[in-house]
């Protein structure tokens, strides 16, 4: 059983990198999403069964609190060179990890209501693949 939670665990550890094309970030890696103006870092902590619901290769680094209104936005300077000149077109989606609505647009807001840490995904739209693509993923820790 321990042997599965390892495997599992280093498997999601590599997922961000072996995302495919959508995985913008994991590939040149540099942090791009950004909260309240505060640019994701790259997340020096090792994933373990414990953290893998919010584990992700980048966090904020800062917390935020609980009911605080957080602006979201992917850093487009940074996206720029990563990126096709199309797909800079299109807008992102955004998933919280807090049970509540995806939301989507090149800038968001959300309020988390309780304090724990969090995965925020970030999602590109390519219809080449049909659909919904992970592009970022960063860990968020909120505060009460």
């Amino acid at each position: 059983m321990r042997r599965l939670a390892v495997a599992l665990a280093l498997v999601g550890g590599l997922t961000p990198l072996i995302a495919g094309p959508a995985a913008a970030c994991t590939v040149d890696g540099v942090p791009s999403a950004m909260a309240n103006n505060t640019c994701a870092v790259i997340y020096k902590a090792a994933p373990t069964t414990a953290t893998y619901a919010y584990w992700a290769r980048f966090a904020f680094p800062r917390a935020f609190r609980a009911g605080q209104r957080i602006a979201f936005n992917e850093d487009d300077a940074l996206v720029r060179p990563v990126l096709k000149q199309a797909d800079l077109h299109r807008t992102w989606r955004w998933r919280f990890n807090d049970g509540g609505a995806a939301q989507i647009g090149d800038r968001v807001a959300h309020s988390y209501r309780r304090a724990g840490k969090y995965k925020v995904a970030v999602e590109a739209y390519y219809p080449t693949a049909g659909g919904w693509l992970q592009f970022d993923s960063i860990t968020i820790t909120i505060a009460r």
